[in-house]
């Protein structure tokens, strides 16, 4: 059975990636991000902001084009009041604990209930209408390892990903996963081994810079470039060598490389790509604490009171 490994990322960014349709978000900016991220690090024990500001990006780069569901749930954290409310913005019951070892994940109708285990280790029942995800994954579908996930029908695995105009298809576990690049500005793209999305110019070699972007290529095909000038003043592409480039600050610029993160007060401070970022965990009343659990190495977080 398949487990969050980071929150954030499973409840908004997911979202976000697999449908994009519709609905304008008016902008999800880093500043925005970190305001969010506080309040589920100090109510879930997330203790990774460096990966979940990268989702903070995938929320951005729809171009304004947040499901209106997802732009609820955003809107539904950050006027949360405390740990209560956000675990029911991400639509957890906290008052419904449950045991991973003998919850039976499963369709309600198109409802996916689920057993998750977050990040402190609690277990809590989740649930989702997939139905929100019209037009493309709205059907509460079970893989074939039995994690109960929001689908757009069934598939035999013979093809692993194909194009239908914009739209991108992908079988996962016997699922289908349904996205149309044309919410990112990208065309569906199919070589002989695989589908993606991507921008239509072809590239050579794996990452470069053009500008502040970051661009990888795949395939032979360019995918969608990442603006690295999104995370704050400094921040561009870095051309590392020839087939590396990362986003991050110029030589003669970084305030830090790789140090461990540090609490600051109440402030959770990480190096984020050559330069120190601050996450004010004091501003939802959470003190900051250093944690041993992160999958990336040394953690923080902040912790409610």
């Amino acid at each position: 059975m398949e487990r969050p490994v980071c929150v954030v990322l499973a409840v908004l960014a997911t979202l976000c990636l697999t449908s994009c349709s519709g609905g304008d978000s008016g902008g999800f900016g880093p500043d925005r991000m970190k305001r969010i991220l506080v309040k589920v690090s100090a109510c879930t024990g997330e203790d990774s902001f460096r990966l979940t500001m990268a989702a903070g990006y995938a929320l951005e780069v729809a171009g304004g084009k947040l499901t209106s569901h997802v732009d609820r749930v955003v809107g539904c954290i950050e006027s949360a009041g405390d740990c209560d409310e956000v675990l029911e913005c991400m639509g957890y019951d906290p008052d419904s604990p449950c045991n991973p070892d003998d919850f039976k994940d499963r369709c309600e109708g198109n409802e996916r209930v689920r057993c998750d285990v977050l990040p402190d280790g609690r277990a809590l029942t989740g649930t989702y209408d997939c139905s929100k995800e019209e037009p493309y994954n709205n059907k509460c579908l079970i893989e074939n390892d039995g994690d109960v996930v929001c689908g757009a029908g069934d598939c035999d695995g013979s093809k692993e990903s194909w194009c239908d105009g914009t739209v991108l298809l992908r079988c996962e576990d016997r699922v289908i996963d349904k996205s149309d690049c044309a919410d990112f500005g990208l065309k569906c793209v199919a070589t002989a081994d695989e589908a993606m999305c991507a921008t239509g110019e072809p590239c050579t070699g794996e990452e470069s810079c053009d500008g502040d972007a970051w661009v990888s290529c795949e395939g032979g095909n360019e995918e969608m470039p990442v603006d690295c000038s999104w995370f704050g003043s400094d921040y561009t592409c870095v051309q590392e060598s020839k087939e590396d480039a990362v986003c991050g600050v110029p030589a003669g610029k970084e305030e830090c490389t790789n140090e461990k993160p540090v609490c600051v007060g109440s402030k959770a401070r990480i190096c984020f790509s050559g330069k120190w970022m601050d996450f004010d965990c004091a501003s939802f009343g959470a003190t900051c604490e250093l944690t041993d659990k992160s999958f990336l190495g040394d953690g923080i977080r902040c912790k409610a009171k």
